[in-house]
């Protein structure tokens, strides 16, 4: 009979990676399972949606393969107590595992049907960052892809060349990229679906990280756990191009700003999520006005640039939030490299994004720019 003991604390956190891949609801039964095989002192979870897999290592003794239910595994996995060790026994389809007083019987599957990705590159090369600066990189531009408009990337462009690594998203009227230095001396040219960027950043908590290309597929890789994913067919945009270059410029708050623009939100249109951005030396705000009514929220910005745009709010929060930072400078610029219209830009460090202006009705505009005047009045006479 095979015989497999392991951490529990180790078996929980290899079932949890296997969760971010395994399929539930599907067809095919052995996509909701987990491949469990312990053989030369190694026990390693597989799950697989055949797009993407995670293979998860941790020590153990004794040797068997079994193929369960990941559904089941979970149940029994969240009654275990933070210690202690799970001994998981069968032979043939089907498994017993006990911890302590918690013990179940989970019925299999063939091990042999599970649908194994064989295609693995070597990790023949130096980490692409020694933490997790490159997972919670790529998420972070992520955040900001919009995949609305006649031309969008849909997914996230990462780029591994030379000693440096950028993550990019474009789409009609919105941009991000971001670029840092990297020790890793490996090409890496692919697009990731925007799924594939939150999962890496959800089972990469801890570094070295590796990442190499295959093909039509990356592969991301720990001391620990696998990851495999198919990329998007899509050509980038040449974000080289394309650089700060606004003669004026405003120092504005993060948190001031993403304040503004989630209160103004509530009462912009709820189609065209239009708000009014105005900066200058003396008032920073922003503005929007529907038929019930307009509001205006300031928020803390330093510096003479004098910018006066309606901008989509939502995108424009999501370019402010993948910068990431407390404080990001804001100006306007006519042309970019590629971009030949006028555009707000957003840099930080070694982050840049754009947005387009939109084109709103001028008797909304003067709705703002009054409201906005008489709440200076007010705020003079008190």
């Amino acid at each position: 009979m095979s015989a497999v003991t392991v951490s529990a604390s180790d078996f929980v956190r290899a079932l949890t990676a296997a969760k971010a891949v395994v399929a539930s609801k599907i067809d095919i039964p052995a996509l909701s399972c987990a491949l469990i095989s312990a053989s030369n002192g190694r026990l390693e979870v597989k799950a697989t949606d055949l797009t993407q897999s995670v293979a998860f290592g941790v020590a153990c003794e004794g040797s068997g393969k079994w193929l369960l239910n990941h559904d089941r595994l979970q149940a029994f996995a969240s009654a275990l107590p933070k210690s202690g060790v799970v001994r998981i026994t069968g032979e043939g389809l089907g498994a017993s595992l006990r911890c302590g007083t918690v013990s179940c019987r989970i019925p299999g599957l063939d091990p042999s049907i599970y649908p194994e990705i064989t295609d693995k590159p070597r990790f023949d090369c130096a980490p692409v960052s020694d933490g997790v600066e490159f997972p919670q990189l790529v998420n972070r531009i992520a955040a900001a892809c919009d995949t609305e408009g006649s031309y969008a990337l849909r997914g996230v462009h990462v780029l591994i060349r030379n000693g440096i690594c950028r993550a990019s998203v474009a789409a009609s009227a919105i941009m991000a990229t971001e670029t840092r230095d990297c020790p890793a001396d490996v090409l890496v040219d692919k697009v990731l679906d925007v799924s594939t960027a939150s999962t890496i950043a959800q089972l990469f908590t801890t570094g070295p990280v590796w990442i190499v290309e295959n093909e039509g597929s990356i592969w991301v890789e720990n001391n620990s756990l696998t990851y495999h994913s198919k990329t998007v067919d899509a050509v980038p945009p040449d974000v080289a191009s394309i650089a700060a270059n606004a003669e004026a410029t405003a120092s504005i708050d993060t948190a001031s700003l993403l304040r503004s623009l989630k209160a103004t939100q509530l009462v912009s249109h709820q189609t065209t999520r239009a708000v009014y951005l105005s900066t200058s030396p003396d008032d920073s705000y922003i503005g929007a006005t529907t038929i019930d009514g307009t509001l205006c929220v300031p928020f803390d910005a330093d510096g003479g640039a004098t910018i006066a745009a309606a901008v989509n709010g939502d995108k424009m929060r999501k370019i402010i939030t993948a910068a990431g930072v407390e404080t990001v400078t804001i100006g306007m610029s006519s042309k970019s490299g590629i971009v030949n219209i006028p555009h707000i830009q957003v840099s930080a460090g070694r982050f840049f994004g754009l947005i387009a202006p939109m084109q709103i009705e001028h008797h909304n505009v003067d709705a703002i720019t009054s409201a906005r005047a008489v709440g200076d009045e007010m705020k003079a006479a008190a």
